[in-house]
């Protein structure tokens, strides 16, 4: 089972170590270590870089799903990110009740939502 969000394309820690959600300790560790061992950069000396950068998310999703108790408060992140709402273009922050970027920019050249000026919106 994936918990690759396919809207977004976005990969979980368990898609990284290539384990489902449901997976025990004792198998989350056996795929740390093998792709660990398979993707070390000692291992991969003409692809140094990019071993580098795979076995750091290895080391990374492993740190979060290593033991019972963190696997419960990642579980409990992925849950709040899947029924938070999208953010709108240009707006930098996650919070959805603060302005984005354009919201404010209209707002200093006096423009509503729809990008009409104000004076002719009521018109």
């Amino acid at each position: 089972m994936s918990t690759k969000d396919k809207k977004s394309n976005s990969v979980s820690y368990y898609d990284v170590l290539m384990v489902s959600s449901g997976a025990s300790d004792s198998d989350i560790r056996k795929a740390y270590y093998k792709l660990a061992k398979r993707f070390h950069p000692d291992a991969n000396p003409q692809e140094r870089r990019l071993s580098e950068l795979r076995f750091r998310l290895i080391n990374e999703a492993y740190a979060h799903l290593k033991t019972k108790e963190k696997r419960m408060r990642y579980n409990q992140i992925l849950k709040q990110n899947k029924n938070r709402k999208v953010p709108k273009a240009g707006n930098d922050n996650i919070n959805p009740n603060k302005k984005g970027v354009f919201e404010i920019i209209g707002e200093l050249f006096g423009l509503g939502k729809n990008g009409q000026s104000e004076q002719t919106q009521g018109s």
